[in-house]
């Protein structure tokens, strides 16, 4: 019932720019299976390269425990690390990472590195009851794509013109740097973030 709204909603928005979009359905298996997740990749560059925004989500019709995705930000992060992204946006609830007394509501504007140490300090909100992920999920999945060089942005999505901030280089919430980036070839960084262990 959600996805034709969804798409609706895209669609008119994005036509006032005159950008045309498509709608990916994907599950686990697409990243696991060596020759889909080539197939998803290509596909992703060939309507980037045409100027058609691809809007992804999880196909929950098909998707099963073992194969579905545990929540739409590792989803963002396969897709990011698939197409060469170099940077990746979370939209949350909250306005950033905080760090120190949470009575406070000091955001910490730019983390050079997630470690253990990092992690143990942070005063972290629950994860609400209506979402799967949470702001522990967050950290998880940019964890990984900052490993791949991917640059990260934590920002509050209900906030009017956040994306628009960051696209001019401006820090609406919290950014993540990239590390140096797993420089190895195509196939051992899918193996790294996309393949699922098997026996």
């Amino acid at each position: 019932i959600g996805q034709p709204r969804l798409m609706y909603f895209y669609e008119n928005l994005f036509s006032r720019f005159g950008i045309h979009v498509a709608q990916l359905l994907l599950t686990r298996e697409n990243f696991r299976n060596r020759s889909e997740y080539l197939h998803c990749r290509d596909v992703l560059k060939n309507l980037l390269a045409l100027d058609i925004i691809p809007i992804i989500n999880e196909n929950d019709t098909v998707a099963t425990d073992e194969l579905g995705f545990s929540d739409n930000d590792q989803l963002a992060v396969l897709t990011a690390v698939a197409i060469n992204a170099k940077e990746l946006i979370f939209l949350s609830r909250v306005k950033g990472i905080y760090g120190g007394d949470a009575r406070t509501k000091k955001i910490i504007r730019e983390v050079k590195k997630i470690t253990p140490a990092f992690l143990h300090t942070l005063a972290l909100l629950p994860t609400s009851r209506e979402t799967r992920g949470g702001i522990n999920s967050k950290l998880s999945s940019i964890q990984l794509a900052t490993r791949f060089g991917i640059t990260c942005f934590l920002i509050d999505g209900q906030e009017k013109g956040a994306l628009r901030k960051v696209s001019r280089g401006e820090n609406s919430g919290t950014k993540f740097f990239a590390t140096e980036g797993e420089k190895s070839w195509a196939k051992k960084r899918w193996l790294l973030a996309g393949a699922l262990p098997q026996g």
